[in-house]
């Protein structure tokens, strides 16, 4: 089951990239990281003390249920152009002064960050600011794909200076402190936007270059931190990804291995599979739930007290249950995947909750694809959270999906105020004609 996980996942992926601009689609990145990073390392996972093979049986059935769910609700999505009027596309103009306040609060939240990470790096603990920064930082996403398609589509001093801002806001987070969301971030983002404002499609070699170089680093981020880590303790400085120390620390051959045979990530999703099917229990949303706790109820507000009553203590969501029933620890910072939160809440129906991402993600395509700047943004910033939804849980999604939502209709109201057309937004725009993007 575990090798047909693979194979299906894979077929998927490269099926998708087949396609003109298949790289930008949901379910060719949902089958390539399937494919590419969570079923090698349902495959080699070797915990035979414990972890039983009809766990692991288990929760290939439920990846292919999810690859499965994705693809469904994709294509519902597509099959058809969007029935909702399209307004008037904004006046690029008054697109400029919006995105400019909302970058000047990104860079305050970047620069306020930094300053804390001093003191984070050396306690090894995130404080409550450093932590309620951190979750709305998460908006440069916005702002880099709109003014990605904004100076690529009208090329003016103000615009440039809007896109080298914002990326040099998401730039850090990748050179600097290695983190794989801004790699995928930056390179989803940038190739979407280039599809979107300029209809530019990269060529097929130039995308399994990428593909190669991102699953080479993606596999090597753990050692790459540690040993920046070994390094910022002997010299006392940060070293970036661009200088030869950091790389001249670690064998690539030997942390691609370790780091796909260990799977941490997927062998804890294994035991929470496990677990789950042992007691006959699931969480019901409890996962989904307490994520928003966690992330939209503020202790400084509302008090630990407060918090702490409306998390879900349910036994499934208690990392203690697995220490005692099967003397399985979680490892710090490894997460327990999408594939496994979603079945810890719901059994094999949870594979539905990426069938329900990838529809809203398919009609925001659609309208995107017809020229709605507001579609296309939301898709290109949602994209990569669709990836993090597999890697980390599906809770990442829905979590951020309000935020970003407010976002928008920020960056709309106020740009309909400053270009005094709130009137002409009732008025419609002829819809191009739409094919299937299925195929291609």
């Amino acid at each position: 089951m575990t090798y047909l996980l693979l194979f299906m996942s894979l077929l998927v992926g490269i099926a998708g990239l087949l396609q003109r601009f298949g790289y930008i689609k949901v379910p060719t990145l949902f089958g390539l990281v399937m494919g590419l990073w969570f079923s090698p390392q349902v495959i080699l996972i070797n915990e035979p003390l414990t972890l039983t093979q009809g766990s692991l049986n288990a929760l290939a059935v439920t990846g292919l249920l999810c690859l499965g769910m994705t693809l469904a609700g994709w294509f519902l999505a597509t099959r058809s152009s969007s029935k909702k009027p399209l307004a008037a596309p904004p006046d690029w103009q008054s697109l400029v002064a919006p995105l400019a306040i909302l970058t000047v609060v990104m860079a305050v939240l970047w620069f306020s960050l930094a300053q804390l990470r001093t003191t984070l790096d050396a306690n090894q603990q995130w404080t409550g600011p450093a932590v309620i920064i951190t979750f709305f930082i998460q908006i440069r996403t916005i702002t880099l794909a709109l003014s990605l398609i904004l100076v690529m589509r009208h090329r003016t001093p103000a615009t440039i200076a809007l896109a080298l801002v914002n990326i040099s806001i998401c730039l850090p987070f990748l050179v600097v402190y290695l983190r794989r969301s801004a790699l995928i971030n930056l390179a989803i983002v940038t190739v979407g936007a280039m599809w979107f404002a300029r209809r530019i499609v990269l060529s097929k070699p130039l995308i399994l270059t990428g593909l190669m170089a991102a699953f080479v680093f993606v596999f090597s981020i753990a050692p790459l931190r540690d040993a920046q880590q070994r390094i910022s303790q002997s010299t006392g400085e940060t070293v970036s990804i661009f200088q030869e120390d950091l790389w001249n620390e670690i064998d690539f051959e030997e942390s691609i291995r370790d780091s796909i045979g260990d799977g941490y990530d997927v062998r804890n999703a294994a035991y929470s599979v496990q677990l789950a099917r042992d007691t006959g229990d699931y969480a019901y949303g409890g996962t989904l739930w307490n994520s928003f706790v966690s992330q939209y109820v503020a202790r400084q507000i509302f008090g630990d007290n407060l918090k702490e009553d409306l998390q879900i203590k349910s036994g499934l969501l208690q990392t203690d249950n697995l220490q005692s029933r099967y003397s399985y620890f979680y490892k710090t910072g490894t997460t327990g995947t999408g594939v496994g939160t979603s079945f810890r809440d719901f059994g094999y129906f949870g594979s539905l909750i990426f069938g329900l991402i990838a529809f809203y993600l398919g009609r925001l395509f659609v309208r995107g694809s017809e020229g709605d700047i507001w579609a296309q943004v939301l898709y290109l910033a949602l994209l990569p959270n669709l990836l993090t939804s597999i890697t980390h849980g599906y809770d990442t999604f829905f979590v951020i999906l309000p935020l970003f939502l407010l976002t928008i209709v920020f960056l709309r109201k106020l740009s309909g105020l400053l270009s005094g057309a709130g009137a002409r937004h009732h008025n419609t725009v002829p819809r191009p004609r739409y094919r299937s993007r299925l195929s291609g």
